[in-house]
């Protein structure tokens, strides 16, 4: 794979390799120190707490994204964190490439990897503007709270429609912080701490962008938690 990267000089090297110009115009223009990278990094070992405190249904949420992907050949995992959708997709999917843009994470996906045993997932240090896989390669892409996290999320849309296969499956269970009083309290409290939040979404906003970037929702459901997660499903078109 073309970005196998790890360890502590792996954010400079990728952030050279993505901002290089490209045989085509799927260049980053934001390198990823600017997108949080290395707040990410630093919040790894934090990560899985922070889920299961702010999602109580996470396992729920884990097997039915698991669910939803089946027994694809290949499927896309991307911003990965610490690889927990990638590990239970990977159960009946064929192959799993995860990918993420923040070093701390991938590193640590990858010892787990290790100490599960487990053969069939590939984490890879790679931004979401500019996967380095052909187009069509995979048959379902799962992106787990991370729109929300993106400031060019139309960009990275476009570019997990461009590695699906037609009719190829998007799953992206998105936290939204714009549904009430208190989740937009909650995001501005957690920038405190160095968490951004670029979109404050809503379910419908979330299927909205979806459809926006040539795919066909399939599913949009609200799951009420401490903080509210839109479930979408998408078709590419």
């Amino acid at each position: 794979m073309g970005c196998e990267v790890g360890g502590g000089k792996g954010l400079s090297r990728m952030a050279a390799k993505i901002t290089a110009s490209r045989s085509d115009d799927r260049r980053v223009v934001s390198p990823p120190e600017r997108e949080n990278a290395p707040f990410w990094s630093r919040f790894a070992r934090f990560y899985e707490t922070f889920i299961h405190v702010t999602t109580r249904n996470y396992p729920e949420l884990v097997r039915r994204v698991a669910h939803e992907v089946g027994d694809a050949r290949r499927v896309l995992d991307v911003g990965t964190g610490t690889g927990l959708m990638a590990f239970e997709t990977s159960k009946r999917a064929g192959f799993v490439e995860a990918v993420d843009f923040a070093p701390g994470m991938i590193a640590l996906a990858r010892r787990k990897a290790d100490e599960l045993g487990v053969r069939n997932v590939r984490f890879s240090l790679q931004s979401a503007y500019a996967l380095d896989f052909p187009d069509g390669s995979f048959d379902a892409v799962v992106a787990s709270n991370v729109l929300h996290c993106m400031k060019m999320a139309e960009r990275a849309l476009g570019e997990i429609r461009r590695v699906l296969s037609p009719g190829g499956i998007l799953v992206a269970p998105t936290f939204c912080h714009a549904g009430s009083h208190w989740t937009r309290v909650l995001s501005r409290l957690s920038m405190l701490v160095g968490f951004r939040p670029y979109r404050m979404l809503t379910t419908e906003s979330l299927a909205g962008l979806i459809e926006s970037c040539g795919f066909e929702v399939l599913t949009r459901e609200e799951w009420k938690d401490v903080i509210p997660l839109a479930y979408v499903v998408a078709r590419a078109v």
